[in-house]
């Protein structure tokens, strides 16, 4: 619950539990004035679409590139009624993105077309983003802060011109948080369109699990922090001998709205877990990349800090890996099921003889996840996603949201609760993220939930131009 704990906003002279002192805040939960006609909006960001479309265009090349080949696999497969083979039961990713892709692969449309599908992904998450910020109050300035932010990603080019899944994994990120404001700003119980919109923010959160099985993982956590909270404001509701405020009511309503949002993804992704569990025998099998991945972040040689190692690149190259060639040679042997939980039993026995050398290791990570850098120079590597003249723009996000910090922990109280708990739900994911071999393009996805809160400080704590840019009502 310590996550959770940091964004409680309120303090007392004497501690209390952290419900009891969300029951003492005021209302935040605001309610834009008006809103825009969705004919309007679409319109407002057709630029935009046009800067992704164009990139994609300019950029675009015949060869395969990163993990385009895999995503094709994996759709190949599905038009042959299956995900993973048999043979290899790889499950390096969730079957969301390859289900895009199978109808272009069944009409054999050129590889440009889904490709250029990643820029659609971006102008309808702007969309999103633009009404997140009018139902959070931020009326007057969504249109110029949503463009700041789309202009932003196209310094995350590559993932435009290529088939990967980032761009569809942000869309749905903001799907689920803005259908999940709606969730909780509905008034009254849980008629039709209440439940709906949780229903629409469970399904945009299931399937970004289904395109990204880390984040089953980071779903899980959240879900039993939200509960936790939700059980315990209940119980302590229940007995306390004033009557519940609205300022309780609405903190409740927002974590039970979150536990159900939760219980839904993960529900919608029973079929997949049923599958993996059917394929290789193991309950609750979200993927089997973990294993390597935690292990190229234990590696304990000076001239690596951490970063991905490429399989077929280590095995060629022993004179260079002379501690992992070997290794990598007779884990090339087994299955990737076997192979997972060889290299995590290898990444542990890493971090038993080199805790040291771990700590800078993810240090490195770190970074590495911000800026793009450091990028261990051993032969082969692929640095075109993770270095180059991006990185302040890669950092950008993540800058401002540091700077954000003070401001927003002194005026907490002033930003909406569901704004809170998608932060939350962000810091969870990036911290999961950084115990794997990071890049700048696996943190791309949450980038909404860091921006959307900074922007709340900045209109709802800073007012840093004095016009008070927010609107409310209710």
């Amino acid at each position: 619950m310590a996550l959770l704990w940091v964004f409680r906003p309120g303090l007392s002279k004497s501690w209390t539990s952290p419900v009891k002192e969300l029951e003492d805040v005021p209302n935040r939960m605001p309610y834009v004035t008006a809103t825009n006609n969705s004919k309007e909006v679409f319109l407002k960001f057709l630029p935009l679409l046009s800067l992704y479309l164009l990139y994609g265009v300019l950029h675009n090349r015949e060869s395969l590139r990163c993990d385009e080949s895999r995503y094709l696999v994996y759709a190949h497969n599905i038009l042959n009624g299956f995900f993973a083979s048999q043979e290899s039961l790889m499950f390096w990713n969730g079957p969301g993105y390859p289900l895009f892709l199978a109808p272009f692969m069944a009409l054999k449309w050129p590889l440009i077309v889904p490709r250029l599908v990643n820029g659609l992904f971006l102008y309808f998450a702007m969309i999103y983003l633009y009404h997140i910020l009018r139902e959070s109050g931020v009326v007057r300035r969504a249109y110029k802060y949503t463009y700041a932010v789309g202009i932003l990603l196209l310094w995350h080019g590559p993932l435009l011109d290529m088939l990967m899944s980032e761009s569809l994994s942000l869309l749905l990120v903001c799907g689920a948080l803005y259908h999940f404001i709606r969730a909780v700003h509905t008034q009254g119980s849980w008629h039709s369109p209440k439940l709906w919109h949780a229903m629409a923010s469970g399904f945009y959160l299931g399937y970004l699990v289904w395109t990204k099985v880390f984040f089953g993982y980071a779903v899980e956590v959240s879900l039993l922090l939200v509960a936790s909270l939700w059980i315990v404001g209940k119980i302590q509701n229940s007995h306390s001998p004033r009557p519940q405020n609205t300022d309780g009511k609405s903190w409740i309503c927002a974590l039970g709205s979150a536990t159900l949002i939760c219980s839904l993804a993960l529900a919608f992704c029973i079929p997949y877990l049923i599958y993996t569990w059917s394929m290789t025998g193991k309950i609750h099998y979200w993927g089997n990349s973990g294993g390597l991945q935690l292990y190229c972040l234990t590696v304990p040689e000076k001239e690596l800090s951490g970063d991905w190692l490429n399989f077929d690149t280590v095995r060629d190259h022993p004179d260079f890996f002379k501690q992992e060639a070997d290794l990598f040679w007779k884990m090339s042997k087994l299955d990737f099921v076997p192979r997972d939980e060889a290299f995590r039993k290898a990444a542990i026995e890493n971090i038993k003889a080199h805790p040291l050398k771990f700590i800078w290791n993810w240090r490195a990570n770190v970074s590495r996840m911000i800026f793009g850098f450091p990028v261990s120079p051993y032969p082969g590597s692929d640095i075109e996603l993770t270095t180059g003249n991006r990185s302040f723009a890669y950092a950008a996000p993540f800058l401002f949201f540091l700077f954000a910090l003070v401001p927003g922990w002194l005026g907490r109280k002033r930003i909406p609760v569901v704004i809170h708990l998608g932060l939350g739900f962000g810091l969870i994911s990036l911290g999961g993220l950084s115990l794997l071999s990071a890049i700048p393009r696996q943190a791309f996805p949450l980038l909404p939930l860091l921006v959307i809160w900074t922007l709340m400080v900045i209109e709802r704590v800073v007012d840093w131009d004095g016009k008070g840019g927010v609107e409310t009502r209710g």
